[in-house]
């Protein structure tokens, strides 16, 4: 089943569908089949996927649509997306920090800030796993969306002693390690925030319209940045799966 919602956008009314359904049930041939119709109309149109699953989307649209379709559909994952519009507005990264020079710009900083910590000074500098932890803690909030300044500032709000201490050392840590990296390297993991202050400053989406598909989850940034593609782009179609077989039907939501 679906449902759908309208939007207002100045004097335009944006359309965003929410089609449901269990695995199997036809959701992508529902998508195909609008973009067969938007690519009729000539409406330039993004199909957006996972990472793992761009490739096979592109072989399914290569069947399903006409060679000229290439002209008006972009099929992309987040990452491409980030590409994508770097190339139209700029700001594209190429000197990625590679995983050796994460652990070692990890340890410096461990090095530097292992006095000053309340609760992890002893894993600083005696536990070599601990720098595999930050990394993984840094990324994480990363994904989440969470950036240094907003970590620092909920310090102010924390009533719980322990939690606040080891807060505090993850923000001493973390500025450190960006510290050290400084402008010599780029972080892929804020490429999806990046992408979102691009998005804010243009819309990229405007004229377009934009088919979400086959994803069961999203991240904070990947929310985020899916609000801005609601804000701006003329039409949009979210597929959402469904739990289990019992739902076999198709439905359709629209806003």
């Amino acid at each position: 089943w679906s449902s759908r919602y309208i939007k207002t956008k100045g004097d335009m009314k944006i359309m965003i569908t929410f089609i449901y359904g269990s695995y199997g049930a036809g959701k992508t041939t529902a998508v195909i089949n609008s973009i067969i119709s938007d690519i009729q109309k000539g409406i330039h149109t993004f199909l957006l996927v996972p990472e793992q699953e761009a490739v096979q989307y592109e072989r399914k649209t290569l069947f399903a649509l006409p060679p000229s379709a290439q002209l008006h559909l972009e099929v992309l994952n987040f990452s491409r997306l980030y590409n994508r519009v770097c190339r139209e507005y700029g700001g594209l990264c190429y000197s990625y920090i590679t995983p050796p020079i994460k652990h070692l710009m990890m340890w410096q900083a461990l090095r530097e800030v292992a006095p000053l910590l309340a609760k992890y000074n002893g894993n600083a500098l005696d536990d070599p796993a601990f720098i595999e932890t930050m990394l993984a803690t840094v990324s994480e909030l990363k994904f989440a969306g969470v950036d240094l300044t907003a970590l620092e500032s909920t310090l102010q709000k924390i009533e719980n002693e322990e939690l606040g201490a080891r807060i505090s050392d993850v923000c001493l840590i973390w500025s450190a390690y960006e510290a050290l990296c400084g402008d010599r390297y780029t972080d892929s993991a804020d490429d999806l925030s990046r992408l979102y202050n691009i998005l804010e400053e243009h819309d990229f989406f405007e004229g377009k319209n934009v088919y979400i598909d086959s994803f069961t989850s999203f991240t904070a940034v990947e929310h985020r940045i899916i609000d801005r593609i609601f804000a701006t782009a003329d039409n949009v179609t979210v597929c959402i799966p469904l739990p289990s077989p019992k739902y076999s039907d198709i439905s359709t939501a629209s806003i």
